[in-house]
């Protein structure tokens, strides 16, 4: 059930026969999708390198192959593929041939393949007549992303009334990252359509509505749609009421802001003459907001090479948008997006390309930003545009999890909910972000995860992730960060927040060390109807995340601890941790800069130490502020013996009294503190601050502290204030 009445479900002559169901006679009997294992007939060519494999679920290899067959979508189903490790290499060839068909007519093979890996090779179909394969007649090459594609190749009458037979070639590529798979052959009378061409006459033809990225899909319609005042009366292909056309329907549930995006078949790289994409478009209605053309292509951000905005009329217009020469495969993506009320209807009808360059038609629908030319290949993801991404056009290079309960969303301006989720993205307040809607149907302990592409490293390297994120709602759970190399989810989150964090979007930054190619996991899990938990401004850079000059913050997560150094006139030290102390019933079980035991905090040891006994430990030393500064640091003080902690302003070596004290258990979570410095009298007098922590009564007395920040301007809130 969905969360409107405008979603009626019917289905319709239900029959059930003996044998498999690609078992059965005429053009029928020629569909496979290898759940029979005599797969159909189709056979290994004992004159190449090595064979296919029937296979369900996911392949051997990590970072490479679909998780499940495309028939069923699950681990019940079958698919063929070709397994890249060991002991194959660098263009082993390996040929799956069909039985032999004679047909009086021409005819069109379709077929669904999966080329996802950093080392994707090849996949030739070839049209065998006489023994001889000619040349292949569909090729594909690069990696295609983690999902599968829909595939044609036509056989001429000539041909297919001399008797042939379908070869299916995987060539090996660069490494184990290569495996190709193969779905649900089928074969129509008549020729294929040209690439991409469509009237939407009879289907869909080699375009689909996406299941993940966008908020809802386009729409076949015949006649006028269900709205008033919006949208087209006929289609443009006949001109009357029985004529197909696609479009978006913009009435309840739909909201301001969602978009529908249908996605073309996958394109071979253009050639240098270059390629032009031909359309009709009706933009008509008060409130219609913009149809874009956006190009897709597996390691980069989506690319707008036609957008136009708000209404052009009644009336069916022609449109047209260049593609510059590219050496990579990619797909076309029209996007609509939805405006402020009902009268938003957005079609499209007669999709055709040809192989030459054109202009942008009309002028006014160049895009505002997005260059026409098409990405060049590249055998590991770009990190800039693929992982790192504000969420403003698309996913970038991001996909969802198929083996959580939901998924993420990707939304401009509020949730749906009240009382949590953000009003506005943290990238301009005006565009996009992800985030996971907790309203029903989801129920408490839900997850949804969402997938970085690779993150290749070189030998044992240190990367910085950084990212933004919003949670507030009574119901909020918990949202994790994995660091995944392979198949499986690790164990334990490499940073973690729990519960509602206040109506603010939050920077948060990870040290991520690897050895080989991994990938970031966000997993929301859901809490309750109000805990939407929303996600924007994910970036990636080599290094530490403490590296550089002395900075006005500190996690702690560098050994270097940021420049802060031990007061040597104390009686004890402050000491660097990680995970639990060493004493039972007090001091935290992790940091709170990711939550987990991989995380660092300071922290006062009182095993062994006398009630009164104290260490300080003293900040870098900073310039003096010439306008109120705010100081922010989490503490937390769990155990039963009175122990104290003292913050400082430390200034010409004078410490004076506590600008800040707290004294006795706060309980066992982590706490917010801040304070403003206001300008003193001698505003050029460089300061450092100062921690305290103070033993108490007995060993039950640690203090940690955490996540230290001096910010511009006074603190909105204060704990203490002096």
């Amino acid at each position: 059930m969905t969360n409107g009445y405008r979603g009626d479900i019917s289905i319709d002559d239900v029959s059930l026969t003996s044998g498999t169901c690609s078992g059965s006679s005429g053009m029928s009997g020629r569909t496979c999708g290898f759940e029979d294992t005599h797969i159909c007939g189709y056979t290994q060519d004992h004159s190449d390198v090595f064979d296919w494999t029937r296979k369900s679920g996911s392949t051997s290899s990590t970072g490479t192959g679909p998780s499940n067959d495309h028939t069923y979508g699950t681990s019940q189903g079958h698919y063929m593929y070709i397994e890249a490790s060991l002991p194959r290499k660098l263009g082993d060839t390996a040929r799956l041939i069909s039985p032999s068909y004679t047909d009086s007519q021409a005819m069109c093979v379709q077929f669904y393949y999966h080329m996802y890996g950093n080392s994707a090779g090849a996949l030739n179909v070839y049209i065998q007549t006489n023994g001889q394969l000619g040349r292949a007649g569909f090729t594909m090459s690069n990696n295609g992303g983690n999902n599968w594609h829909l595939g044609e190749i036509t056989v001429t009458s000539t041909t297919a009334s001399a008797g042939y037979k379908v070869v299916f070639e995987g060539v090996r590529g660069q490494n184990a990252r290569g495996d190709i798979a193969i779905d649900d052959i089928k074969f129509k009378t008549g020729r294929c359509n040209n690439p991409g061409e469509c009237d939407f006459e009879t289907g869909l033809c080699t375009w689909a509505n996406t299941q993940q990225g966008d908020q809802f899909d386009w729409t076949i319609q015949q006649g006028q749609t269900s709205s008033v005042s919006t949208g087209p009366s006929t289609d443009h292909t006949v001109g009357d009421p029985t004529g197909h056309y696609m479009y978006i329907e913009t009435s309840a549930p739909r909201l301001q802001g969602n978009i529908a995006w249908l996605v073309s078949e996958t394109f071979p790289p253009t050639s240098a003459s270059g390629r032009c994409i031909s359309f009709w478009y009706n933009m008509y209605g008060q409130t219609i907001d913009t149809l874009t053309v956006l190009v897709r292509a597996q390691g980069v951000a989506d690319q707008a090479i036609w957008s136009l905005t708000g209404s052009q009329g009644q009336q069916w217009m022609f449109a047209n948008a260049p593609m510059s020469m590219a050496s990579t495969s990619y797909q076309i993506v029209f996007q609509g997006r939805r405006g402020s009320a009902v009268t938003g209807d957005i079609a499209i009808d007669d999709i055709s390309f040809t192989e030459s360059s054109c202009g942008v038609r009309p002028s006014q629908a160049h895009p505002i930003n997005g260059p026409t030319t098409l990405p060049t290949a590249s055998t590991t993801p770009s990190v800039q545009g693929s992982f790192n991404c504000s969420f403003d056009t698309s996913f970038c290079g991001w996909t969802q999890d198929h083996t959580d309960k939901f998924d993420w969303t990707r939304l401009r301006g509020r949730t749906q909910s009240v009382s949590t989720g953000p009003s506005a993205d943290h990238t301009s307040k005006r565009g996009y972000y992800v985030y996971t809607e907790a309203s029903t149907p989801r129920v408490r302990g839900d997850k949804a995860r969402l997938i970085s592409p690779d993150v290749t490293v070189t030998g044992t390297q240190t990367k910085c992730l950084t990212f933004w994120y919003f949670m507030m709602g009574r119901n909020v759970a918990q949202l994790n960060v994995y660091a995944k190399s392979g198949l499986a989810l690790p164990t334990t989150p490499v940073w973690r927040r729990s519960g509602s964090q206040g109506n603010q979007w939050l920077k948060a930054q990870v040290d991520l060390t690897a050895k080989s190619v991994f990938n970031v996991v966000f997993e929301s899990m859901i809490g309750g109807a109000y805990g939407d938990i929303a996600v924007d401004d994910v970036g990636i850079s080599d290094g530490s995340c403490t590296q550089g000059p002395v900075a006005m913050s500190c996690d702690f997560e560098s050994t270097t601890v940021c420049g802060f150094q031990q007061d040597h006139t104390d009686q004890f030290d402050w000491t660097r941790g990680s995970g639990s102390t060493g004493s039972r019933g007090t001091g935290p079980s992790n940091d709170h800069t990711y939550g987990t035991s991989r995380g660092h905090y300071m922290f006062t040891e009182a095993s062994g130490r006398h009630p009164g006994n104290k260490a300080r430990l003293i900040s870098p030393i900073y310039k003096g502020p010439s306008t109120p500064m705010c100081l922010k640091f989490w503490y937390h003080m769990y155990g039963s013996s009175g122990q104290t902690l003292n913050i400082y302003r430390l200034t010409r070596g004078v410490l004076g009294t506590p600008i800040w004290s707290k004294s006795g258990s706060q309980g066992n979570p982590w706490l917010v503190a801040s304070v403003s410095i206001p300008v003193a009298s001698q505003s050029n007098s460089p300061y450092q601050v100062v921690f305290e922590g103070i033993i108490g009564r007995t060993f039950r007395s640690d203090i940690g502290i955490d996540d230290f920040s001096i910010t511009s301007g006074a603190c909105p809130s204060e704990d203490e204030k002096f």
